[in-house]
């Protein structure tokens, strides 16, 4: 498996437009009928990240662009916030280029 992964010339231009002012974020969430039980959800989370190796990674800077570059970390479950689509920092190490909030019965991506 590949340590890091090139970028398209849109996932270069992407790090360079982005701000805490101009957030790129969307949010896909779905309502259940049943409450979500939060740990449960982060052990699926666990166990799922190695199957899809493309999502466990983080935005690396180089000289001249970025590039993602395969993480170790896992994904931590969040709880839902008042304003989700808030910008995060791609920037740091071991952030991930998503996030998975729960909140009662919601589940958001």
């Amino acid at each position: 498996m590949p340590r890091w992964y090139r970028l398209d010339n849109a996932g270069k231009l992407y790090p360079a437009i982005s701000s805490a002012r101009r957030t790129t974020v969307f949010r896909l969430s779905a309502d259940l009928s049943a409450a979500v039980h939060a740990g449960r959800l982060q052990e699926a989370l666990t166990n799922l990240m190695p199957r899809f190796p493309y999502f466990s990674v983080h935005l690396k800077g180089g000289v001249f662009w970025y590039s993602l570059d395969s993480s170790q970390h896992t994904v931590q479950l969040e709880r839902d916030s008042r304003y989700p689509c808030m910008n995060f920092p791609l920037h740091r190490r071991g952030i991930f280029p998503f996030r998975v909030r729960c909140w009662k019965n919601r589940i958001a991506v």
